[in-house]
């Protein structure tokens, strides 16, 4: 008897030395959190909304953005509310869903009920945007030299320019470019 209650005694001091060289048993560290949601509250007063003196007091007008990340921390959605309060109206949606060539996005506009939106924007193996279409296809045209945008056309001929072009860049840092519209410099835009 007494020779089991000092095997047991040893095999307990064995399993406490154990336990006390390595807190992780105890205590294991925590698995690092990834953002689910996160808010962005922008405070304006150019948005041409009307500002209800009963909610907010002042001339601002207070924007919420909520965005929704998936697990694998790519984007899901993006709301935007016309305040902050528990009383707000949700003004636009924008959903997103991930392809191999692709990501799709629909959105949803509380001015414009008629009818959702869906835009597909597609990457090269760069993940370098080289198109941005709506579902009838029409959209624009993106082209890189040396990883940097050197064209975008527009496929549609209906925008009031049919491309951008001369692109100039300062290390990373786009310093100027020209708008073309049938052909002819429309506008040349610098930073």
């Amino acid at each position: 008897m007494k020779q089991f209650i000092l095997k047991s005694f040893l095999y307990l001091a064995t399993l406490i030395f154990i336990i006390g060289c390595n807190p992780d048993i105890i205590d294991p560290p925590a698995a690092p959190r990834k953002v689910v949601a996160s808010n962005f509250v922008h405070e304006d007063n150019i948005n041409g909304r009307i500002i209800n003196p009963n909610i907010n007091l002042d001339t601002n007008i207070i924007d919420n953005f909520r965005f929704v990340y998936n697990t694998n921390g790519t984007l899901n959605s993006i709301s935007v509310f016309d305040d902050s309060s528990h009383l707000a109206v949700l003004q636009k949606e924008v959903k997103f869903v991930y392809y191999q060539d692709k990501v799709r996005w629909f959105t949803f506009n509380a001015a414009d009920t008629t009818k959702e939106r869906v835009y597909d924007a597609f990457f090269n193996a760069k993940k370098q945007v080289i198109r941005i279409a709506d579902s009838s296809r029409i959209g624009f045209d993106i082209l890189y030299t040396n990883d940097k945008i050197s064209f975008i056309g527009d496929t549609s001929n209906t925008y009031p320019f049919d491309s951008s072009k001369n692109f100039v860049y300062n290390g990373n840092n786009l310093m100027q470019y020209e708008i073309y519209r049938n052909g002819s410099i429309f506008r040349e835009s610098s930073f």
